[in-house]
């Protein structure tokens, strides 16, 4: 094991965008189980397609690419997302699922063991 998995110290559960199901809402993909490394603080971006400034919620290393408009939460055991529709309800809002808002590749590395170049991602949420 290198440093790299140490980073990703924990497990978070991810959900595509969800898709319009006629007039009676959206369903889901099943979700999707990745180690992750979750930091919740506040951060000022950029959104790359209107220019406009968000204030995100939290910032999530992964070890894949999550896609923009997906649904995330930190832990697993979920098959729909807390708190949005069709999902279940949680007492704490803390663990209700958040938006991504960007996914940015952090790219070039190397490993320290092995010399290869490894690709982490970063996602920000809201």
């Amino acid at each position: 094991m290198t440093w790299y998995f140490n980073l990703l110290n924990s497990d978070c559960t991810y959900w595509n965008p969800p898709h319009r199901q006629g007039y009676s809402g959206y369903y889901w993909d099943s979700p999707i189980i990745l180690r992750c490394r979750w930091e919740r603080h506040t951060e000022l971006i950029i959104d790359e397609t209107t220019g406009e400034n968000i204030v995100t919620t939290g910032k999530v290393f992964l070890s894949a690419r999550v896609r923009v408009g997906g649904f995330m939460v930190q832990g697993t055991g979920y098959l729909l997302p807390p708190c949005q529709e069709g999902g279940p309800v949680v007492a704490n809002p803390e663990d209700c699922a958040v938006e991504v808002m960007r996914c940015d590749v952090i790219d070039g590395f190397p490993d320290v063991a092995t010399n290869v170049p490894i690709t982490m991602y970063r996602a920000f949420t809201r």
